[in-house]
């Protein structure tokens, strides 16, 4: 007999030594108070405990009515024996799990959101298996973390939980959801996990959700993305445990605006929503707050395609909104994409679910989308600045996670490349931009491969057989008789070189064509040095060997100035409008920059050949134009400037007013990116925004300047 055999877990183990150690009854209360269990989960447990002493020959607790349960002398000393071995010791230490204080919070936060009774500092600390002071610290920290949001946490005899506005509390958890789906799946693993959180109804509502979406999938002819799925299921479970428990949203919590609630009433996913909480014995009535907000998040949940029918008004202003953000993206990055087409579909599908997000305070923050800005930060800045057609259509700015969202689909079709070699299959669980961008680094990074997909995780568990050599998946999957290779959406170089090694050491990637430079350098290094691992050596050489092409796009390097550096009293210009039009406008505006030496007359030229041949595209936020044309047009050295009219002009057209001309002069591809990324959050701020176009006289545009780089 061995305490494998007996196969306890932790709580059961705990359950036992209680009753092995006291000799007289133990009540089901008493258990359930030294536990910090329900009583409904300690006759789970004490049932469990039965069934597996049963199974290895020894008596089970019995229960003397009115009194409580015992073990008999002889199951005792069974079990001390089997407890005993350094074996069983073994084990018990291995399953036991300390949580760091950031998990505990993230626990914490869950059980309060989820309503649980276990959310009081005795409890928790039995739970973690540490001191009450140490709970005290987690709720103080906690506490401080909510001092910005419309609500915050209290202690009351029965417990701690979250009061005030229940929209903020909600979009709290939404806005932190992929930290909180890790400590969810932790209190899944948790031994206790049904006394911590009703996961018996969690679960079921979790089944109904999934069936749902995949309902109004078939209804809407749309297709959401596994990620998309996911986070609702897991996001709204949660939610409806919290209106079962009447914290309901009281009217107009989503929308102020009474024309945006007849703009969700008249759509379709109006209905089914209301469907789906009627089913669940809600009433849609008193709470149709609620439908509104099932309805909002069902728009703002991520598609990867929708139907081509029903090409409703907000679809048609989305769809030239994001025309026009490829445009604005084009000209300011002077690229072309091979597919623009396909550019098209897959960023106008984005942005239609983007646009319910931001109409209904549902913008995505989990900053992990944020590697974009840092691993391609000039994808990111001239994103940055050419989405103003879509904040117009929003009333909204975009915050930079759903900028970089949007950068990605950029970045994906400007690292496209078509390639042959060893068959790839891509799975990856979020949008098509994620996907795309990951597709194509991976072109990059192993030059020649065969890429096939991007797939879901759905569409993968389908296949009854892979037939491509490998697969590489943002997500864990169960391998088909081919290796499964997990990665980020967005590697970085430490993750790109990681991923060439294990290609390499797995005989994935091809090194035929390097044969003779590696035997060449194994020999000089063999003739000249003590070789210590020679399977080390090779695998490394190899990768060097292996490296055609960066994943990233190459920086050139060098010096970029702050956009303080470049904007100063020479450089900043104030004339008044009369006589002016654009044209005009924009050669006064240049005028430092020639007088300095940094352009040509050749490049004014330039800018004002490019508005007339591609139309107002220079008109990049409200009253702004950024004129400039290609280096070779004329650039001898990098420069910016401006000009501040004191009433706007017309650029073309009266629909594009304009009073702050800028114009810059770009060498290269990089130098100007830190200026232009400076000025970009300026104007995505509406405030400083308008700093620049009440300026009065240079100081003040070059303080607001400063005081933004104090800030970085």
């Amino acid at each position: 007999m061995t305490a494998m055999a007996l196969n306890v877990s932790n709580l059961e183990f705990k359950l036992l030594q209680i009753l092995i150690e006291k000799d007289q009854y133990q009540s089901v209360n008493s258990i359930a108070e030294q536990l910090n269990f329900s009583r409904r989960s300690t006759y789970y447990y004490m049932k469990s405990v039965s069934e597996k002493l049963i199974k290895n020959k020894i008596d089970p607790p019995r229960n003397v009515k009115g009194q409580g349960y015992y073990l008999s002398k002889q199951s005792k000393e069974q079990l001390n024996i089997i407890f005993s071995t350094d074996n069983y010791k073994n084990v018990y230490k291995k399953q036991e799990k300390k949580f760091s204080a950031k998990e505990r919070q993230v626990i914490t936060i869950i059980l309060m959101f989820g309503l649980s009774s276990y959310v009081t500092i005795s409890k928790l600390a039995g739970i973690f298996n540490v001191t009450r002071n140490t709970i005290v610290n987690d709720f103080s920290v906690i506490k401080d973390n909510l001092l910005e949001y419309d609500f915050s946490v209290i202690g009351t005899s029965i417990g701690h939980h979250f009061t005030g506005n229940e929209f903020a509390i909600r979009n709290y958890f939404q806005d932190h959801l992929t930290e909180f789906l890790t400590g969810l799946n932790s209190l899944y693993k948790m031994d206790n996990s049904s006394a911590l959180l009703d996961f018996k109804n969690f679960s079921e509502l979790i089944v109904m959700i999934k069936d749902w979406m995949h309902k109004v999938e078939f209804q809407s002819s749309s297709s959401f993305s596994d990620d998309a799925i996911r986070s609702m299921e897991n996001f709204y479970a949660l939610v409806l445990l919290r209106i079962l428990a009447k914290h309901t949203l009281p009217s107009h919590s989503l929308n102020k605006q009474k024309e945006g609630y007849e703009e969700l009433q008249a759509r379709k996913e109006f209905e089914m929503a209301g469907d789906f909480l009627a089913h669940i014995g809600i009433d849609t009535e008193e709470y149709k707050e609620e439908v509104f907000y099932l309805e909002s998040l069902l728009l703002s949940s991520q598609l990867k395609e929708i139907s081509p029918t029903n090409n409703s008004d907000i679809k048609k202003q989305v769809q030239k909104s994001t025309k026009q953000i490829i445009n604005n993206f084009k000209h300011l990055a002077e690229a072309n994409f091979k597919n623009e087409k396909q550019l098209k579909e897959e960023l106008y599908v984005h942005m239609l679910s983007t646009y319910y997000r931001v109409k209904f305070n549902h913008q995505y923050k989990d900053s992990a989308v944020l590697s974009i800005k840092e691993n391609y930060p000039e994808i990111y800045t001239y994103t940055s600045i050419s989405i103003d057609p879509f904040e117009k259509l929003t009333s909204q700015p975009l915050n930079d996670n759903e900028i970089g969202l949007i950068a990605i689909y950029f970045g994906a079709h400007l690292l496209n490349q078509e390639s042959r070699y060893l068959e790839i299959l891509l799975v990856c669980s979020s949008g098509l931009g994620t996907s795309q961008l990951l597709k194509n680094q991976l072109a990059t990074i192993f030059p020649g491969c065969i890429l096939r997909g991007p797939v879901t995780k759905r569409d993968y568990d389908n296949f009854s057989v892979i037939n491509s050599d490998v697969v590489i998946s943002t997500i864990p999957l169960k391998e088909k008789e081919k290796q499964v290779i997990v990665v980020n959406p967005v590697m970085n170089e430490a993750e790109v070189s990681q991923l060439r090694k294990q290609f390499i050491s797995d005989d994935l990637i091809n090194v035929n064509g390097i044969d003779k430079q590696f035997t060449a350098l194994m020999d000089v290094i063999a003739d000249n040095t003590n070789i210590i691992n020679v399977d080390a050596l090779e695998n490394g050489i190899k990768e060097v060997l292996s490296r055609s092409l960066n994943p990233r796009i190459p920086l050139k390097g060098g010096y970029q100035p702050l956009l303080s550096e470049l904007l100063n009293e020479e450089t900043i210009q104030f004339s008044e409008s009369e006589g002016l039009n654009w044209e005009k406008a924009i050669r006064l505006a240049a005028t430092p920059l020639k007088n300095n030496g940094n352009i040509a007359d050749s490049y004014i030229e330039a800018m004002i050949e490019n508005v007339k041949k591609n139309g107002p595209y220079i008109n990049i936020g409200d009253q702004i134009a950024l004129a400039h044309a290609r280096p070779e047009h004329g650039v001898k050295e990098l420069g910016m400037a401006v000009l501040k009219l004191n009433k706007p002009i017309d650029l073309i057209d009266h629909n594009h007013p304009i009073q702050l001309i800028f114009v810059l002069a770009a060498i290269d591809d990089q130098s100007h990116l830190k200026a232009l990324s400076e000025l970009a959050n300026i104007l995505n701020d509406k405030s400083k925004l308008q700093l620049l176009i009440d300026a009065k006289d240079s100081s003040d545009i070059q303080q607001l300047i400063l005081e933004g780089e104090d800030q970085v």
